[in-house]
């Protein structure tokens, strides 16, 4: 077992905080995670993460934490425990040896005798509660107000007018090289209010940080999206069909070039 080291970090941060081990545990009990497991922190918890009896809290309480201070448990002064390693011997008689593995805060009944040793994904996962604690807490840091919805203003528009809109399927292709596929299909919003309030309000979330934005009336612009060698055969294709299907439809909000399909 490795020698035990002062956690300097945490005892800094509390101190840097004014708070007492007991406001500490109070405040980690208070917590989403807290109130959702629920948690039992207290003051002797805090002492023994000072003094590094425990190096690595177990999953609902690293969690908690972090909700607290903002901060990820290695920034608080927590070690990540060495994972299991097997032994190199003769074929049929490899064993699982445990090395260097700091003891951690038992993990709550509930949770099936989950150890410190199981990978931070896997412990992350442990329990829907948990999940959404940490996602009602990042919906906290975002802005978002607590059983509140998600959508955006244009998208909460749409969801309480389903009369107003309608997805259309432009075409189907299919690349019999590789075998991938597009299904190019086109929102449609028949509202002039819906136009006229939100009208290019269009933001990315973080899994299409990457997102462009071009004018349906900006024709060269739309050409050269055309002929950009970076699409596939098929992502091209679901362009196309596309951007025909909405040249028809489209009025006066576009100005679109004129695309033919050969066979």
């Amino acid at each position: 077992m490795p020698e035990k080291a002062l956690n300097a970090l945490l005892r800094a941060w509390r101190n840097a905080n004014r708070l007492t081990r007991v406001e500490m545990a109070d405040q980690i009990n208070s917590t989403p995670t807290g109130i959702a497991d629920p948690l039992a922190c207290d003051q002797e918890r805090v002492r023994r993460w000072e003094t590094g009896d425990v190096r690595w809290p177990s999953t609902p309480y690293r969690l908690a934490l972090t909700q607290l201070t903002g901060l990820t448990p290695e920034e608080l002064g927590f070690s990540r425990p060495v994972r299991d390693e097997i032994v190199k011997t003769p074929p049929g008689t490899a064993v699982p040896v445990l090395t260097n593995a700091p003891q951690g805060d038992p993990a709550p009944d509930h949770m099936g005798g989950v150890t410190s040793q199981v990978e931070e994904a896997e412990l992350r996962l442990a329990t829907d509660r948990h999940i959404t604690a940490a996602l009602d807490w990042l919906d906290q840091q975002a802005g978002w107000e607590p059983g509140g919805s998600r959508l955006s203003e244009p998208m909460a528009w749409l969801a309480e007018h389903p009369d107003h809109w309608r997805t259309e399927c432009t075409g189907f292709g299919f690349n019999l090289v590789s075998g991938n596929f597009e299904f190019a299909s086109l929102i449609v919003i028949d509202n002039e209010e819906w136009w006229t309030r939100f009208g290019g309000h269009t933001t990315a979330n973080w899994e299409s940080s990457g997102m462009r934005r071009y004018s349906t009336l900006d024709t060269d612009l739309i050409a050269s999206l055309l002929r950009d060698p970076a699409w596939s055969n098929e992502g091209l294709f679901a362009l196309s069909e596309g951007l025909r299907r909405l040249s028809e439809i489209g009025g006066s909000r576009v100005n679109l070039p004129t695309i033919e399909v050969e066979l």
